[in-house]
């Protein structure tokens, strides 16, 4: 206990070495003491999740905090300790000797229950933490504060592709950067979340970069190339989702399209119609019964797991009518669900409270609109399509509102960046001056 806290505070030291002397991260132009403050937050929100976990759902097999960083610790007993060469084998993703199957067969999640449709991204995590395992010395803080400074980083490449667009209203992409709740909670810890975070922020950020100069660079493709890399082996489907607003972008930046309207209308109609057309004679084309196989797939997990959360789904059948009628309740689901503030537990009504502050953000945007900056539109589109398809695709599958909530966290900075940037925030800036005490409007100043 004592060694493991003294593992976690050498770790988070040097993460703050790190914040203050990584050109990366100082070169976003934050003030070191708002890094400072920000990085604290995060790091804090990890200890806040553990001890959810730890004293108020105390059931360590079904928190996922606990489970990939468990199997890669018997990994490392069984395999590490005995045979070095087979763990590093495993660890770079070739797991096929026997004495590999005879250690993996001992873990409780590197294998799912049941076949799913889906990529089995428990794997990646898992190794992971078998990567962090070297040099942790088991320590669980150690891992923790792993997972916590990559989603900062992609929390800190997000606010840089973006800080050019927001001068005079830098306070409202730090909000959405870096104060959201569910953002913080839900991607400071061991999770996918925290991993997806930092691969969408890369991509953003090298997007981002190359509208700004229209430069390629080998360093600017090799991250490009890693950030696609890690989303395949993290959560495929996002890539997919992000598919739509890469396009619409590439059509506006290249002149194609001259309305906003008619790049993303183009861009789904040269994704759409191949892949509904392929659909017809490749099954793995057939979009609505993909998104039925996963629906099934989440409802099976709901059931097995036993989902406190759980609520009944318009269902699926497969057919894209199916689909059409059921796109705007998926936009509901995802949006505003959970919408509930008397009957539920602390993080229902946090994360409610939430919802609701980004609905009254949607509505005061639409009512004081501003002009979105000629130069940023393209970047614009582009999150307008990734949350789009994504809260569809949430809405459409997810029938537990907690995995929702999780879910959507690593988005919820673009669909706030969106927000912001159409909005006139001055009336907002003024209430935030007469409410915020005086040291915290130095602080964030």
């Amino acid at each position: 206990m004592i060694s493991d806290i003294i593992l976690t505070i050498g770790a988070l030291f040097l993460c703050y070495f790190l914040v203050a002397k990584w050109r990366f991260i100082r070169s976003s132009n934050i003030p070191i003491r708002q890094l400072y403050l920000f990085f604290t937050i995060q790091a804090s929100s990890s200890v806040i999740l553990y001890m959810i976990y730890t004293h108020i759902y105390t059931d360590r097999n079904a928190a996922d905090i606990f489970k990939f960083y468990d199997d890669a610790s018997l990994l490392y007993h069984e395999l590490f300790l005995t045979s070095p060469s087979d763990y590093l084998k495993l660890m770079i993703g070739f797991d096929h000797s026997p004495s590999i199957q005879a250690a993996l067969h001992k873990t409780a999640f590197w294998y799912k229950p049941f076949e799913t449709y889906l990529f089995n991204d428990n794997q990646t995590i898992i190794r992971l933490n078998l990567f962090v395992r070297l040099f942790s010395f088991g320590s669980y803080g150690v891992h923790a504060l792993f997972f916590t400074f990559l989603s900062f980083t992609g929390l800190i490449a997000i606010f840089k592709s973006f800080n050019r667009f927001f001068e005079d209203k830098l306070f409202t992409l730090k909000t959405a950067c870096f104060l959201v709740p569910s953002v913080l909670i839900w991607t400071s810890g061991i999770l996918k979340e925290s991993v997806l975070l930092f691969a969408l922020g890369l991509l953003v950020y090298q997007l981002s970069s190359f509208i700004k100069d229209h430069r390629f660079t080998w360093k600017r493709v090799s991250l490009t190339i890693c950030s696609i890399g890690l989303l395949l082996i993290i959560k495929p489907y996002v890539l997919i989702v992000l598919t739509p607003g890469i396009l619409t972008m590439v059509l506006w930046e290249l002149g194609i399209a001259k309305k906003m309207a008619f790049a993303f209308l183009a861009s789904i109609s040269m994704i759409l119609l191949p892949i509904l057309t392929l659909g017809n004679y490749i099954s793995s084309f057939n979009i609505p019964h993909i998104l039925f196989k996963m629906q099934q797939d989440f409802i099976n997990v709901a059931h097995l797991s036993h989902a406190h959360s759980y609520f009944e789904i318009g269902l699926l059948n497969g057919s894209f009518s199916s689909v059409l009628i059921r796109l705007p309740e998926s936009l509901y689901n995802a949006l505003l669900r959970p919408f509930s503030f008397f009957d539920g537990s602390i993080l229902t009504i946090v994360s409610s409270t939430e919802n609701l502050i980004i609905l009254l953000l949607l509505i005061y945007g639409f009512t004081h609109r501003a002009k979105v900056q000629e130069r940023m539109k393209g970047l614009w589109l582009l999150l307008i399509g990734f949350c789009l398809c994504l809260f569809i695709l949430i809405g459409l599958t997810v029938p537990v509102e907690g995995a929702i909530v999780r879910y959507k966290a690593p988005v919820l900075p673009f669909l706030l960046i969106v927000i912001f940037s159409f909005t006139n925030t001055s009336r907002l800036l003024k209430i935030k001056a007469k409410i915020y005490p005086l040291w915290i409007k130095k602080l964030l100043s």
